[in-house]
């Protein structure tokens, strides 16, 4: 079962899907939301196991973040 999501949360994994890994400068640019709340979103995706980090800082969904994103 997905875990509940904010509206950002909600808003930030569509994005995932077209762009594949992104960063917290992609996303900003992409959505227009603030860096502090890009980064705060993005914490609570990892913790909820729906992105996780590269080595190079970006993220990317998980095999579950995929199936969330798939479904909104």
């Amino acid at each position: 079962p997905a875990p509940p999501l904010s509206t950002r949360e909600r808003e930030f994994l569509p994005f995932f899907l077209g762009e594949g890994a992104l960063g917290v400068t992609d996303l900003v640019n992409l959505t227009g939301a603030p860096a502090s709340s890009t980064y705060a979103t993005l914490k609570k995706l990892e913790e909820a196991g729906l992105i996780e980090k590269t080595a190079g800082q970006k993220r990317i969904l998980t095999d579950l973040g995929f199936q969330v994103a798939n479904s909104l």
